[in-house]
């Protein structure tokens, strides 16, 4: 899910869902971000995965990637 922040809050504009129960992969997880980021580049973002997002190669990418104005949060699976 992709949201902006609004009033103290984030609202998302962006989520995708996975038609398989396994976690999507790096590739996909990769298209899809940086195409919502090039239409808000004006605007603050937080990124949030659930527990099926958990990968640290995502997170290595993210921050390598990430711009001063976009943020990212990653749940871990227990």
């Amino acid at each position: 899910m992709i949201s902006v922040p609004w009033n103290k809050r984030v609202l998302p504009i962006y989520w995708h869902i996975l038609s398989h129960k396994e976690a999507s992969n790096l590739t996909k997880q990769k298209a899809v971000i940086p195409r919502v980021l090039r239409l808000l580049k004006s605007q603050k973002i937080m990124i949030t995965a659930d527990g099926d997002f958990h990968s640290i190669f995502l997170s290595h990418w993210l921050k390598k990637y990430q711009r001063s104005d976009v943020y990212f949060v990653l749940r871990k699976k227990n």
